[in-house]
């Protein structure tokens, strides 16, 4: 085994290795990383050359104008995917109830560790970094001593949980708390006895390109090999590292003395005065140390984390200052490396792969430079048959001052300013400002069409949504599977460190899709137990961002096709209006909390059946969903197990599913005789009406054929045949 000393060369030299990897003269994906983030930010005025990012210095006579029309397609963008609200589910690989209820405490730990985390936030970090960086990364880390939490109370000698009887204000243990409630006394009489500690959790850090260094070559963080391993950089104060690890008194004074504390290789120059809202050196401060004076001490610090081998069984972790001193060296605390990344592109060519950015900055850069002389031409207009004064100094014309600037003398030998005359813009001037607007639109994507809900001429009629919906998708599907499944792992981590650091009992809060508070006391065992019985996946459908506008143009052509049927009450056969108001708010999952709900009842039945038990003669209720309760009975009775169940229990299962089905049916019916009664009755009012009308095109007819033949007989007077013509009509009716 290698001494600390030898394993700091190694990793200093391997970390400084892949920095210079990431920062070559040549492709450097530091320098393309910060470019964008400059562009971003509204500094647009910016060169590169070698290692190095600076704002230009800028003649003051001209005008360097910026339009940042880049950074709002990228918060355009963004907005629309933050808009995907994915629902993660953990699925039982068996379906006996045990692995089902299992199942279910691991979704409700998503749900609240999602909350907890506050997973939006960190959507929308991880995918502004994705759309600048190409890469973005989250760490799943276990944090210690995290936050105040209010934990259960544990007898230190039988680890028995003690509960408080609030009829007497006794403290009880778990075992006498059970012999009161066998003896009569309710549940609901004794209450867990908490106590407020400082507590570990889970942590959920995301972290930038810039932060993280492991070789091109490797697809995935996954798929490091076990002479690999990827290296994670933050920048600390030494006062933070003092408190959590045991230094030197000389590696100490060594980090107070360093005159450079840097991740990024790559220098940022300020030339020039700024031209966006952000100073090139506010860009990035979890990556560059400060150097003001009056700041506390900083260093580097570095996690290294390597992968499983033959050697290292669980794999390694390392944390060190480079060129100072190694602080840790020990195996993986975790089951893997908990670091998740997420790519904008597919890494087919380098694990640092292309971004959002990249393709708008040209463009961009153009359009700045056109509107520029846009601006200058303006100017030159105003002032084309200005003369400056005598004595006119260079330093006296306004910066805005149209160039070019000529000095000249006048008949008397004055030195005098003069502009010149403007040329003429020619005629493709303007067009090509249009021109380039479009391609940065293409570019950028569908963009524009989605967010500002633009139609297409030749979409119309009810295939428009579906079809609108469908050109969006193709165009970001890749990238939308890619964040569900990477999130999926994350959530996976999170699961694994819950199993790993919770304590038997932990109180946690969430708020469900119907915003209900929820509290629940988590055991641990029932995690524990649960093994990796269980996966955790993405609904699909909950990938596809849908903005509002849609979802009201989806609804309606679903009411005006069969597809209506969604929206009935049951029990009524009317619209719901609930129904719509739950797809308008959160699209086809508006409806998933009350079907959880009978989800959870339909594994409460089962299990009773699997038990033996009995299910009353009054159940089912009417009102419950009976087809989701009736499709767990039936994925039960499709199992083995099911099938090598005694006589009894299968004709319970069979009983109660017969009761299910003939709610369903008696209500299918009456539903049936209703439609056929409305049918019935439009078809009789429709015959009755269609028989009038004939009546009276036939009296009419008649009445006309008399009054021709009248008048050939005998003329009569005006008077007499509209009579006669009034007699007829009224006989059919």
């Amino acid at each position: 085994m290698p001494s600390k000393e030898e394993l700091l060369v190694e990793y200093t030299k391997d970390y400084n290795r892949l920095r210079a990897q990431k920062s070559r003269e040549v492709g450097s994906v530091e320098l393309r990383i910060l470019t964008n983030l400059a562009f971003v930010s509204g500094e647009h005025w910016v060169g590169s050359e070698k290692r190095s990012l600076f704002t230009r210095k800028r003649d003051p006579n001209k005008l360097h104008l910026v339009f940042n029309l880049l950074g709002q397609m990228l918060h355009k963008m963004l907005g629309r995917l933050t808009s995907i609200a994915p629902v993660f589910k953990a699925r039982a690989d068996k379906q006996d109830p045990q692995s089902i209820a299992k199942s279910e405490v691991v979704n409700k730990l998503i749900t609240a560790l999602d909350e907890k985390l506050d997973q939006p936030s960190r959507t929308w970090e991880l995918l502004w970094w994705m759309s600048i960086g190409g890469v973005a990364f989250e760490y799943v880390p276990w944090v210690k001593d995290a936050s105040m939490e209010p934990l259960p109370r544990f007898n230190d000698e039988t680890n028995e949980l003690q509960w408080t009887d609030q009829m007497s204000g006794e403290e009880l243990s778990e075992s006498e708390r059970q012999e009161r409630v066998l003896q009569g006394a309710p549940k609901e009489q004794f209450v867990v006895i908490e106590d407020m500690v400082l507590a570990g959790d889970v942590g959920s850090e995301v972290l930038s390109p810039l932060q993280v260094f492991i070789d091109a070559s490797v697809r995935s963080v996954a798929d490091l090999a076990p002479d690999q391993a990827v290296y994670i950089a933050k920048i600390r104060t030494v006062g933070w590292l003092k408190e959590n690890y045991d230094l030197s008194d000389q590696t100490i004074e060594n980090l107070k003395d360093a005159s450079d504390v840097r991740i990024l290789s790559t220098d940022l120059n300020s030339l020039g005065a700024p031209t966006g809202s952000v100073h090139l050196q506010d860009l990035i401060p979890r990556v560059q140390g400060s150097r003001d004076r009056n700041d506390p001490d900083l260093t580097v610090v570095v996690e290294r984390y390597s992968p499983i081998s033959e050697e290292h069984p669980r794999g390694r972790y390392c944390v060190f200052v480079p060129d100072e001193e190694v602080l840790v060296e020990e195996d993986n605390p975790y089951e893997s490396i908990p670091l998740v990344d997420f790519h904008w592109a597919p890494t087919t060519v380098s694990f640092w792969s292309s971004d959002y950015i990249s393709d708008l900055i040209p463009p961009q850069r153009f359009l700045n430079k056109r509107l520029s002389q846009l601006g200058e031409q303006s100017n030159a207009s105003l002032y084309s048959n200005e003369l400056l004064g005598q004595g006119l100094k260079r330093e006296d014309i306004p910066p805005d001052y149209p160039a070019p600037i000529e000095n000249g003398l006048n008949e008397q030998g004055v030195k005098m300013i003069q502009r010149r005359d403007p040329p003429q813009l020619p005629a493709w001037y303007m067009p090509s400002i249009d021109l380039v607007v479009k391609l940065m639109r293409e570019i950028a994507g569908g963009v524009d069409l989605f967010q500002e809900q633009k139609f297409p001429g030749q979409l119309r009629g009810p295939m428009a949504v579906p079809m609108l919906q469908e050109m969006l998708d193709s165009q970001w599907g890749n990238l939308y599977q890619h964040i569900g499944k990477q999130m999926a792992a994350v959530k996976d981590m999170r699961i694994n460190r819950v199993k790993q650091y919770y304590p038997p009992f932990r109180t946690m809060h969430y708020t469900d899709r119907s915003m209900r508070d929820e509290v629940f006391v988590f055991q641990n065992s029932e995690i524990l137990q649960a093994g990796t019985d269980y996966s955790i996946t993405v609904e699909r459908g909950s990938l596809i961002p849908e903005f509002r506008a849609l979802r009201e143009a989806r609804i309606r052509e679903h009411l005006q096709s069969p597809l209506s049927v969604l929206y009935l009450d049951e029990r009524t056969g009317k619209i719901d209006k609930e129904k719509i108001a739950a797809d308008l708010e959160m699209g086809d999952l508006g409806r998933e909390s009350q079907e959880t709900t009978y989800r959870k009842l339909a594994m409460a039945l089962v299990e009773r059946l699997w038990e033996g038990g009995i299910i009353p003669e009054h159940l089912p209720m009417p009102f419950w969903n009976l087809r989701v309760i009736m499709d767990e009975l039936e994925s039960q009775m499709a199992t083995t197990e099911w099938l090598g169940a005694s006589p009894e229990l299968q004709q319970g299962f069979v009983d109660f599913w017969n009761r299910c089905r003939k709610i369903l049916m008696e209500a299918s019916e009456r539903r049936s005789q209703g439609a056929q009664q409305s049918q019935t009755a439009s078809a009789v009012a429709q015959a009755t009406q269609q028989a009038a009308a004939k009546a009276a095109a036939e009296a009419v007819d008649e009445a006309l054929e008399q009054v021709k033949a009248a008048e050939q007989v005998a003329p009569q007077a005006p008077a007499q045949l509209m009579q006669a013509f009034a007699q007829q009509r009224q006989g059919p009716q």
